[in-house]
This record gives C-alpha cells, sequence and structure tokens, in this order.
C-alpha cells in the first residue's frame, strides 16, 4: 500500500507542477497586459489634454500673474518661497512650485499653458490608476472617467491663468491622499506606510492651500472601520503560541488545555494593551496634525484663521445662509447645471440651449439609475452566502479517521456552528468596509464642497476637485457591486455628458477674467510676437486712450516678462489721449504705437501709419 501510495503522489507531481507553472504564467501575462493598458491610457490621456484645451492661450502675464511675476522678478527662492510676517496668506508648497515653474518658463509665458496641460494631464492619469483601483480592474470605466475628467469646464482656471497651478496641486494632492486614506481602509498590508504617505501629502496639501484643512476628519474613517489594529495579528501569535505550547509539553490532555489557556491569555491580553496605545496614537495623529498647522501659520504671519475670497474675512462675511446657497450651488454644477452668474461661469442655466438641457437631465437619469442598482448589487453581494466559506473547516472535519459515529456526529455539528459564525463575520466584515468606503468618498465631497462654500462666492475651479471625487465613487460603486452592464452604463453617461462639457467650454470667453486676458494676448501679439524681442525692449509704447483701464503698475512690467533679465530695457506703456500728444523725439526706432480694438477684445498696431512708413 505505501508504494502504491508514493507511485500516485509521484504521478500527481508534474500534474501539479504543470498547474503552478501555468498559473504563474497566466499572472505574469495578466500583469503584462495591465501594465500596457495603463501605459496606452496614460498616453491617451496626456494627447487628449493637449487636444481639448488646444483653443487657450497664455501669451502674456495680466493681473494676479503678472503681480506674482513682479515678486518672482524682485525676490530670491527662500523669500519668495517663505515670506515670513510679509504676507496674509502661507502657502509655501504652492510658491516654491511655482517659483521653480517661473524659473523653467523663463521669458517665454506661452510655456505656462504647457505646463498648465501638462500637469492637468498627470492629474487625470493618476485619475485613472485611481478608478482602476477601486473599480475592481475595470478598465474602459477607468480610461472614459478620465475622459470626462480632461473634458470638464471646471479646468478653465487651471489652464488659462499661470495661477492655476495653485489649484492643480490642491486638487492633486487631495487626491492623493484620498487615496492612501483608501488603501489604509482596504488593504491588510502596508498599513503603516500608507499612514505615513496620507499624512505627508496632506501637510504638502494644506501648505499649498489652506481650506483643505477642513479634510482632517477623513483620517478617521479607516481608523473607525478597517477594525481594531492588530486584531489579525493577535489572532495569528494566539493560534501559534498554542500550537507551541502543544509539541513541546508532553503532559496529560488537562495540562496542555490548561498551558494553552494560560499562555493564550496572557498573549491576549499584551496584545490588547498594544492595540489600545496604537490606537491612542493612530487617533491623536490627525489632532497633532492640526496643531502643527495652525502653529506654524501663528509663526509664519500671526494668524491661523484663513482668509476669504477677494481680501474678504472669512469671520467677518461668512453667514449660514450664504453657505448652505453656495454648497447646494456647487452641487448642481457637479450634476451639470450652471447655478450661478455669467461672469463666474460664462453662461448661466437660464440661457442654456434647450438641447443641452435635454442631456443634462438624461445623464443624470443614467447616472441616478446606475448608482441605484450599483447600490443594491452591492448590498446582495455582501449579505449573499458563498459555499466556499468554511469549506477548510468542512474538509478537516471529513478527514478524521478512526472515530466513533458520536465523535464524528459531535464533531460535524461543531464544525456547521463554526461555518455559521464565519458566514456572519464575513458578511459583517464587507459591510463595514462597504460603509467605510461610501462614508470616505461622500465625506471627502461634502467636506471640498463645504470648505469653499464659506467664502462670498462660488468659482468653478473650486467644484473640480469634488466633481473628481465624484467620478472616483461612481468608479467604486460599480466596482464593488460588480454590475453588471455597469460599464455600458458608465459609457452611456459619458457620451450625455461630453457635449455637455464642450458646450459649456465655449462660453470661457464670458468669464470674468478671459476679457483682460484676451487683450493682452493681443498686445503681445502686436508686439512680442510681430516684431520679435529685439524690436520690442527698449522702445516705448504707446497706446491710444485706456479704455481698458489697465495701471500704472500693470503698464511698467508687461514687458519685463519677455526679458531674459526681467528688466524690460526701459521699455514701458504709456497711455496718450491722442497722436498729438506723442513725444516730438517719438519715431519708428524708438517707438511702437497701438490702438485699442474694443469690439474683438484686442489691440491693433498702427506704428507704420503714424510714423507715415
Amino acid at each position: 500500500m505505501q508504494g502504491k501510495d508514493s507511485t500516485e503522489e509521484n504521478r500527481r507531481m508534474p500534474e501539479n507542477y504543470h498547474l503552478q507553472d501555468d498559473a504563474s504564467r497566466k499572472k505574469k501575462r495578466e500583469r503584462i497586459f495591465t501594465v500596457l493598458f495603463l501605459f496606452c491610457s496614460f498616453c491617451a490621456l496626456m494627447i487628449f489634454a493637449f487636444y481639448v484645451n488646444r483653443h487657450i492661450h497664455i501669451k502674456a502675464l495680466y493681473m494676479d500673474d503678472l503681480y506674482l511675476f513682479s515678486f518672482f522678478r524682485e525676490q530670491d527662492f527662500f523669500t519668495f518661497s517663505f515670506p515670513i510676517g510679509n504676507a496674509v496668506r502661507f502657502r509655501p508648497v504652492y510658491w516654491a512650485l511655482s517659483y521653480i515653474e517661473m524659473v523653467f518658463v523663463g521669458n517665454d509665458p506661452n510655456r505656462y499653458w504647457y505646463f498648465n496641460v501638462a500637469l492637468n494631464g498627470l492629474l487625470a492619469c493618476f485619475l485613472c490608476y485611481f478608478s482602476w483601483v477601486v473599480s475592481k480592474g475595470k478598465k474602459i470605466v477607468s480610461f472614459s472617467l478620465g475622459i470626462i475628467f480632461l473634458s470638464a469646464h471646471f479646468a478653465y482656471y487651471q489652464i488659462a491663468q499661470a495661477l492655476g497651478i495653485l489649484e492643480t496641486l490642491a486638487l492633486g494632492f487631495s487626491l492623493i491622499t484620498l487615496y492612501f486614506l483608501y488603501l489604509q481602509l482596504n488593504e491588510e498590508r502596508h498599513f503603516v506606510r500608507n499612514l505615513v504617505l496620507s499624512h505627508l501629502f496632506f501637510f504638502l496639501l494644506v501648505f499649498t492651500h489652506e481650506r483643505y484643512i477642513a479634510l482632517l476628519p477623513l483620517f478617521y474613517v479607516p481608523l473607525l472601520f478597517r477594525g481594531r489594529v492588530g486584531k489579525n495579528t493577535a489572532v495569528k501569535a494566539t493560534s501559534t503560541g498554542g500550537n507551541n505550547a502543544e509539541t513541546e509539553y508532553k503532559g496529560t490532555e488537562q495540562e496542555k488545555s490548561e498551558t494553552r489557556g494560560n499562555e493564550a491569555g496572557k498573549e491576549k491580553k499584551k496584545e490588547g494593551k498594544n492595540i489600545v496605545f496604537t490606537s491612542c496614537i493612530l487617533f491623536l495623529l490627525p489632532l497633532a496634525q492640526a496643531y502643527l498647522f495652525y502653529a506654524i501659520r501663528k509663526f509664519a504671519i500671526g494668524s491661523f484663521i484663513p482668509k476669504g475670497t477677494g481680501g474678504t474675512e472669512v469671520t467677518e462675511s461668512f453667514k449660514l445662509t450664504d453657505a448652505l446657497q453656495n454648497a447646494f450651488a456647487e452641487v448642481y454644477y457637479i450634476f451639470g447645471f450652471q447655478k450661478g452668474p455669467e461672469h463666474l461661469n460664462g453662461i448661466p442655466w437660464e440661457k442654456v440651449s434647450p438641447d443641452i438641457r435635454k442631456l443634462v437631465y438624461a445623464s443624470i437619469a443614467v447616472l441616478a439609475f446606475t448608482v441605484l442598482l450599483s447600490l443594491i448589487f452591492a448590498l446582495i453581494r455582501i449579505f449573499k452566502t458563498e459555499k466556499s466559506t468554511g469549506n477548510s473547516i468542512a474538509v478537516s472535519t471529513d478527514g478524521i479517521t478512526g472515530t466513533n459515529t458520536e465523535s464524528r456526529t459531535k464533531s460535524s455539528t461543531e464544525s456547521n456552528v463554526g461555518v455559521g459564525k464565519e458566514q456572519k463575520r464575513v458578511k459583517l466584515a464587507r459591510l463595514r468596509s462597504f460603509i467605510g468606503n461610501n462614508i470616505l468618498f461622500l465625506l471627502f465631497i461634502a467636506l471640498c464642497i463645504g470648505s469653499s462654500s464659506v467664502t462670498i462666492r462660488v468659482e468653478m475651479r473650486w467644484v473640480y476637485v469634488s466633481f473628481a471625487a465624484s467620478l472616483l465613487y461612481f468608479s467604486y460603486l460599480l466596482g464593488v457591486s460588480r454590475l453588471p452592464l455597469g460599464t455600458i452604463f458608465c459609457l452611456a453617461f459619458i457620451c450625455l455628458r461630453l457635449p455637455v462639457e464642450r458646450y459649456y467650454r465655449s462660453y470661457f470667453p464670458q468669464i470674468y477674467f478671459w476679457e483682460d486676458q484676451d487683450r493682452m494676448n493681443s498686445l503681445a501679439e502686436e508686439t512680442i510676437e510681430k516684431y520679435g524681442r529685439e524690436g520690442v525692449l527698449g522702445k516705448q509704447v504707446y497706446i491710444l486712450e485706456n479704455k481698458y483701464k489697465m495701471s500704472k503698475f500693470y503698464g511698467d512690467t508687461f514687458f519685463q516678462v519677455f526679458d531674459e533679465d526681467f528688466s524690460g530695457h526701459g521699455t514701458k506703456i504709456h497711455f496718450i489721449q491722442d497722436l498729438t500728444r506723442l513725444p516730438k523725439d517719438a519715431n519708428r526706432k524708438n517707438s511702437l504705437v497701438l490702438e485699442e480694438v474694443a469690439e474683438q477684445r484686442a489691440y491693433r498696431d498702427i506704428t507704420g501709419e503714424v510714423f507715415h512708413e
């Protein structure tokens, strides 16, 4: 019999080896395919980022962009990045990265557009990867959500202004923080790594934009819903300790049982103390982060209360009714409604085309139907009893030999009880994880909306982060529910929403800063692009009238941006009422003359006409 058994085992060994080898090859092929998909998706998203923003231009700096440039021109890196005692805001991460960006941009403002688009494309790539993770590998879903993210009209400020890097960095750091919080909640391994990285990126976030300190409560979601830290380790240690005791001690069964019980009790007590201590530290970490944030701000600028929009004080301008109204406006924006004035969103909902309105309503209907089905299917999967649960217990019981009928019956009964408890434990763990993930995403969205609603108005750029998180939450529901035809529903939503975003983008020129940017782009075209830097720098520029109301600061600083050493070689803009006010020594070699063309948001070069060329 022993020889026969060994022969059968030898026959099985090659079969098992081939099975393991095939599984290893299959896993390797899947990994290669995943890497290839992500690489191709990232390349496609970067190309689409440049395509969808091709109509936006930054040819010159103006307003806040030019104001920030003036500090860059006059200050070194550390003074610019850490203005201790000389600023009303303290955003050292943003200022440091802005300084580095300005160094690379040099004297060509067009490069700001490339920087902004590239950063937004990288954000879309990360969102695609994050979506792929939470959707359990749904490739088409994650890629299509990356496309709609890039198409969103909320990106107007990030792309069209040099200062757009502020919102882009804040959005990026906030999503990365959310990513590591999600891993904390759902991964058994690497908890410490994910904890450290989530706090690190949150630290970078709050010193990029202070309003995101409102996201601090998110750190308690993984701690509350992932179970007690070290619970699995404690159980494993207890069982290992018991087995060692049984092997080493040769006494009676009763003595063995007592020994195992005592050692397990001591181990549990020790583990319990460690768990309490670790939990206390983890719950105190967010508070320590908040204390560090406010302490640094107090030291740097003398105040720990964030400033409001447009130089307002939040403590003075805050009204609960206005905050609630702003919050609902942001929710409307996320779903496709333009709830705001024309100068802030380009086109209010009342003026939106009826066909576009129908698309918005249809997209909301598809979205609501998909989310509802996803929640239902997710709950069904949570409470579904799987036959595989407890199979190991049943198999071990069936394999018992040399026992009488009574002992087998008793063992079978205990096994069934164990299987029932195991199934109940698995269902509760699934439910806890599902609730925790829903709270994580929804709380993130709510806190982002709340933090940007306490000021005097709502700008669409603040909605971008909530919109991105909403896409990730949608992706998570499709993944956790394994909804049949979920990808089809997602594509239907994308196809309905894309024309809406394209339509809203066509009204960018109506947004409050766009007109000034168009004028400055035109001024750069009529001077720097037409004559070259050598043909402009060192001359004086005269503009008839000043209906655009350009200030002296902007006139003196405008051309410094185009100079290699940022001095402008003395070139300044002067405003004259008519041509008779031109200096007597003004001529074609030392002067340029332009006039305003208000209906075109432009300037026109009339130098040749004035000096009779």
